[in-house]
């Protein structure tokens, strides 16, 4: 069905998110705790989908990870985050999404957004 990479540092929220993925039907290529770590992962994995935490505990941040992910891939990225502020939205357009939730996500819209991402990147999922 296709391929997600969670960049998330918060170990709960990943796994719980994967096992609501994993539920649906997808796979998950693997859990990034770090900005460097989803970096690498992306290289080697080329994930159809990227679910980032914007906010990330070591200092990191998603908006500037996928701005580094941007220089050699086009993936979708659905941002996650706690702060309801514009400017997290603002910020998180610089490097282009296909999707913006607040956390805490609801599962029923995550999957409905995951699918109609995926969908316009390939009609075959």
């Amino acid at each position: 069905m296709g391929k997600i990479l969670i960049v998330e540092d918060n170990m709960i929220i990943a796994l719980v998110t994967r096992r609501t993925l994993e539920s649906a039907g997808y796979t998950v290529l693997e859990i990034a705790c770090s900005s460097e770590e989803a970096i690498d992962i992306c290289k080697k994995e080329d994930p159809d989908l990227i679910l980032m935490d914007i906010q990330l505990d070591n200092g990191g941040d998603g908006v500037d990870t996928m701005i580094k992910i941007r220089e050699f891939s086009e993936v979708p990225v659905i941002f996650l985050t706690g702060n309801s502020e514009i400017k997290s939205r603002e910020k998180a357009s610089a490097a282009g999404f296909s999707g913006f939730l607040i956390k805490p996500v609801q599962n029923k819209a995550l999957l409905q957004l995951i699918k109609s991402v995926l969908s316009i990147k390939d009609p075959l999922y």
